[in-house]
């Protein structure tokens, strides 16, 4: 049993690498393509004042436009940019404060960086695996307000820094030109910033987050 497990391991890797060639995917060709999704997420945010640490659970639901274009280095092989932006409706349910009427909270974000994918032909049909990595500037942006016993506050925080995406996923070419792709990528990054408040005061702000995300996507190649 593990002799035809390991052989058949060697022939999905033969079959791979011997596949003929996608000429949509050699040196000198072009792509540009858009992908995007509409998600629900949630994640824990620490963000370090002057007076302490704030220490929230957020729960969001927004939309993300993923846009991108590259050259192909080498067969198969592409470098190029990519920039994406997004909107977030947020509900915060702060710690240690639990009593809170209401909070909302809508953030913005958008990145621009490098961009470099490396397919995977598979023979016999016609998609490629892939996996990829970017790395660039994050700018963060962030409106909260608060009702807490019949108090109102609000703030603002911009917040910007290094951030860095890597993932993978699957193109299904329609054509030699044209092609679907669905993607999971990882998003990390370290910003830094102020946020201001309605009464005027301003504070030193350090946001750093991971999340996730589920693409989909059309990617469009021009052969040289």
């Amino acid at each position: 049993m593990k002799r035809i497990i390991f052989f058949s391991v060697i022939a999905a890797l033969v079959s791979i690498n011997a596949q003929p060639k996608n000429f949509s995917l050699m040196r000198g060709n072009w792509t540009g393509g858009v992908s995007g999704n509409f998600y629900w997420d949630s994640f824990d945010q620490n963000i370090k004042e002057v007076n302490g640490e704030v220490k929230s659970k957020i729960y969001e639901n927004g939309s993300l436009m993923n846009f991108k274009s590259g050259y192909f280095a080498a067969d198969n092989f592409l470098l190029g940019a990519l920039y994406y932006q997004s909107i977030d409706e947020l509900e915060v349910e702060p710690d240690p404060n639990p009593n809170n009427n209401f909070d909302k909270n809508r953030s913005n974000v958008w990145f621009a960086g490098i961009w470099s994918r490396y397919y995977f032909p598979v023979s016999a049909v016609n998609m490629a695996l892939f996996g990829e990595l970017s790395l660039g500037y994050l700018a963060y942006e962030q409106q909260y307000q608060n009702l807490q016993s019949n108090i109102y506050s609000r703030s603002f925080t911009r917040a910007d820094g290094f951030a860095y995406i890597f993932g993978g996923g699957i193109s299904y070419f329609l054509t030699d030109e044209i092609s679907f792709e669905l993607a999971l990528n990882f998003q990390g990054s370290s910003t830094s910033g102020n946020v201001e408040y309605n009464s005027g005061v301003s504070d030193p702000v350090d946001i750093s987050f991971f999340n996730t995300k589920i693409l989909l996507g059309i990617q469009i190649y021009l052969q040289n």
